[in-house]
Parts: C-alpha cells; structure tokens; sequence
C-alpha cells in the first residue's frame, strides 16, 4: 500500500500580510461554517481515490488555521480518520501568535495533532509592523512557550532580509527562538510576489530590500542554528535530530500528496492540478458531488527527470544515483557529464548519492539549471 501526505487549506486570516500571496481572506462566521462543510465533503469524496493507500502525514495549512474556532480542525480531524487507512506519522497545523490559546492546543492534541508550524517571522515588534503581521514579540513568545507546553514538536518560521532587518535582528530573533526549545526552524528569504502590498511598497521607494544583505542573513542564519543543535536537511529548513518535517520533505522526495480546500494543489500519479481559488465556487462544486480541479498538468519523464533532480538536490540527502538509473534508464553522471564537470567545484558525490555542498546551498539554483 503506498503512502500519501494530505494537504488540508483554511483560507482564513484575521489580516492579509504584506507579502503574502497565498489564497485567504478575512474570518466570516457564515462563510466559515459553509467552507468547513463542503471541506469535510471533500474529504469524503476524495477518499474514494486514495482507497488502496496509506495516509502516512497531515498538514493543516493556510490562511491561518488557527485563526477559526478548533472544533473546525477537530471536526477535519474526525473526518480524515473515519474515511482514510490513516497510520499517521507526523499530523501539522499552521498557527499564527495571536490566535494560539490553550484552549485551541488542547483541542488540536485531541484531535490527533502532534506537530505545531507558528508563524513568527520577526521579534522586532517595527519589523513586524511593516509587513503587515498583528502580533508582537511578547505576544509571539508568549505563543511559542504556550505551545510548548502542548506539543513536544514545535517550528516556527523566521523572515529574511525583511525590510529595516539587520543582521543583528536575525541574531536577537534566532536566540530568543532557540532558547524556548523549538525542535524545528523554517528560515526564509523574502520574495516580493507581484500583487502584494510589500511589492508595490518596495517599487514606489517606501521600503528597500537588498537581496545581497538576505544572502548575509541567511549564511548568519545556517551558522548560528547549527551550531546550536540544528541540521539544515533543506535550503531553508533547520531541524533536533528526529523532528525533521516528514510531510514537507515527502514534496521535496516527489512523493504523492492529495490537497484539498479551495486553491490546495495534489500531485498523484505524476499529475499535477488544484481546486479553485474562489470560495464560493469551491463550495457550489462540492455542494453539487463535483470537486472543482483545474490547471491538470500531465508530467513528462523529462518534466519527472527535471523535478526529482531540482527537488532532492535541494535538501541534504541528495539525488539518488542509482534510484534515478533505474527509474529512467539513465546514467545521470555520462549524460550530464558537461553540466558536472562545469560545476565540480560545488557538488560532491558520495555513496552513489549527489550533493550541492552545503556552502553552496543559497546558490543552487543555478546550479541545478545546468543539471537539468
């Protein structure tokens, strides 16, 4: 039976940040409670499909998930394990400071959640204001100490090179983060998503960013973190040996995963589509037994080839030479033996697996642009 990671959105916030460009809109109670049930629907129809499969992680994304009452997620929860062959290793929800109670994290726990993402971003409360967020720092520690309490697996998610940030302001945030116990850190570079408001912000000369500075931040970031007990096995992601993500490293491993909600993508079958954005749309098509897919994309082997090698050469496992060899009849190291050797100062191979070295890791892009 093969395994399966489960993507469920809540498009739902209390404010859009500057930077976000992710599906959301403000809390409605009445249109909270129609989402959730055509969600729940979704999960019921969806299951049809995933019969023959083992559901093996959960990630409750957003939005902010925590931004609406538990007994949503618990009733999400109940769902998903009364219609799946659930052998749930890793069960995730996204949650923002100002939204996280007591109350809430006993409700996740019982709903079987086991591992908490807290969107921190900054603890510099000017830093903080500028992009949009409507926590502070002592809310966010507060949040993080809180849920500790709750969860033994705990991340939290920091910016860089966030306008005013300094470095120094990634060390003071890294510090007071570390020091609470968190077994995870997701640390990001700033993009400017066309649309949002830091975008038009940083192109009419309100903000600056200087992506020369993030590159500083983000080497600060790797070293600081390390040192403190935190393996970087992804490009932005930092874990305590045994809290690696399991649903986020089955994306960059090219595993299946179902997404459900409105705007939540799936990649079954070396298929790729997502449902609609719109809610009210969303919720007529479930409402009518149909699940709303669009933009279906059908992968090539080239398309298959391409991803695995830019996805796995992304984390610090590498590209399985012999996996790829057999999966495609290739033998990765003659057919790109032009494209190695122009790089043969930033990878390195070992046990018949690839790796970017890790202090080439912020400059991978390129360098899987030659690979592929």
């Amino acid at each position: 039976m093969e395994g399966f990671g489960l993507y469920i959105h809540i498009p739902f916030c209390k404010q859009k940040c500057a930077y976000c460009d992710f599906y959301s809109k403000a809390t409605n109670d009445a249109e909270t409670a129609r989402y959730f049930a055509a969600l729940n629907d979704e999960l019921k129809l969806q299951s049809a499909r995933m019969k023959e499969c083992r559901l093996d992680t959960v990630f409750i994304g957003g939005g902010t998930p925590s931004a609406v009452e538990a007994r949503y997620i618990a009733e999400v929860m109940k769902t998903v394990k009364e219609n799946y062959n659930c052998e749930l290793s890793e069960a995730t929800i996204e949650c923002n400071p100002e939204s996280i109670t007591a109350e809430k994290l006993a409700a996740y726990r019982a709903a079987g959640l086991n591992r908490i993402s807290i969107g921190v971003q900054s603890l510099n409360d000017n830093i903080l204001g500028i992009i949009g967020r409507i926590h502070n720092k002592n809310t966010a520690i507060s949040a993080v100490t809180l849920a500790k309490e709750y969860f033994e697996n705990v991340s939290v998610d920091v910016m860089l090179g966030l306008p005013a940030q300094t470095i120094a302001d990634v060390e003071d945030t890294l510090a007071q983060i570390t020091a609470l116990g968190v077994t995870h850190v997701s640390a990001y570079g700033l993009k400017l998503e066309e649309g949002t408001k830091l975008y038009r912000m940083e192109r009419e000369g309100l903000v600056k960013v200087d992506d020369d500075l993030t590159a500083d931040m983000y080497d600060f970031a790797v070293e600081f973190l390390e040192k403190r007990g935190y393996s970087r096995y992804e490009i932005s992601n930092f874990a305590r040996e045994g809290y690696v993500s399991k649903h986020n490293l089955s994306y960059w491993q090219r595993k299946p995963y179902l997404g459900v909600g409105a705007a939540a993508y799936s990649f079954l079958d070396n298929v790729r589509f997502n449902n609609v954005r719109d809610i009210a749309a969303y919720v007529s098509a479930i409402s009518n037994g149909k699940i709303p897919s669009e933009n279906v994309e059908v992968l090539t082997e080239t398309d298959c080839k391409e991803e695995e090698i830019m996805l796995s050469l992304r984390t610090k496992f590498g590209l399985d030479l012999d996996g790829y060899k057999t999966k495609y009849n290739e033998d990765f190291l003659l057919t790109r033996a032009d494209a190695l050797k122009k790089n043969k100062d930033f990878i390195i191979i070992k046990d018949n697996f690839l790796h970017i070295l890790p202090k080439y890791f912020y400059i991978s892009n390129s360098i899987v642009s030659d690979l592929i």
